[in-house]
């Protein structure tokens, strides 16, 4: 099994009904934010880290039309001997997973061979975990060889989700790439191939004695991927909220994840 059974909800029907309008109110006020930070943004595509000295890497990859700026709070809370990178992902994720993922994965093998040993985390949100989990599957021990690598994922919509298996060709009507609606629909052939690699990899680092930590965030009130489970694989840290949507848990989980990163 690679995702854990669906979490018993142990809320009443009361806080369920709350917790949903509060998630509602919330996103709605990060959509409006990341409009406005948007709106002031300088452009950045520049897809390469600086050479400097660095002591790791915080690399953040935002999820299907998302923008760097989402990014903005754990920016500040990142330590300034630390490399921060939160690059546009390409066609803003609206592309197959491997077209999006491989200029990133790109930049995180740059970075490994020009600082040895640093430590490396990666957070993703959304489509953004995805792309989290196809650069560790595609990194070798080699590579990591004396690194410590963390990957934090956060609404990941790794398994896929029955929302775009329901909404279907309504999907075309917003321009989303018809490659990308197969792989999100819930055990598509990607993601499933993506996880089953994802789960042989853990093997790998555990045989190769390769330090990797992983920590995976959900949230009940979630409305784009469904079931929950999808961004809950087995055998790793996990956290579910309450009174969060799809995107505002990103900002709700900003203590909680440098707690972790900073604990591991």
């Amino acid at each position: 099994m690679i995702f854990l059974p669906t979490p018993t909800d142990p809320r009443t029907p009361l806080s369920k009904i709350l917790h949903g309008a509060q998630s509602i109110g919330k996103d709605v006020g990060t959509v409006t934010n990341r409009l406005a930070r948007m709106a002031v943004a300088k452009s950045n595509d520049n897809m390469r880290f600086p050479k400097e000295e660095s002591e790791g890497l915080y690399l953040f990859i935002h999820g299907l039309w998302g923008h760097p700026t989402d990014w903005n709070l754990y920016r500040d809370r990142t330590a300034s001997q630390y490399t921060f990178a939160a690059p546009h992902v390409y066609n803003k994720g609206n592309a197959p997973l491997e077209r999006a993922a491989e200029p990133i994965l790109r930049m995180v093998k740059e970075y490994l061979q020009e600082h040895p040993g640093k430590p490396v985390s990666i957070i993703g949100t959304s489509n953004g975990s995805r792309i989290a989990t196809y650069i560790e599957n595609n990194l070798t021990a080699e590579e990591l060889r004396g690194t410590s690598l963390k990957v934090v994922s956060i609404a990941g919509v790794l398994g896929g989700t029955k929302v775009v298996n329901r909404l279907g060709p309504l999907l075309r009507i917003v321009r989303l790439n018809s490659k990308l609606i197969e792989e999100l629909k819930w055990q598509s052939s990607v993601a499933t191939n993506l996880m089953d690699e994802w789960q042989k990899k853990q093997k790998l680092w555990q045989e190769r004695n390769v330090d990797v930590q992983h920590l995976f965030i959900a949230t009940r009130e979630d409305a784009l991927v469904r079931p929950i489970k999808s961004s809950l694989p087995m055998n790793s840290s996990h956290k579910i909220y309450h009174g969060e949507a799809h995107m505002s848990v990103v900002d709700a989980a900003l203590n909680d994840v440098f707690d972790w990163l900073n604990k591991c």
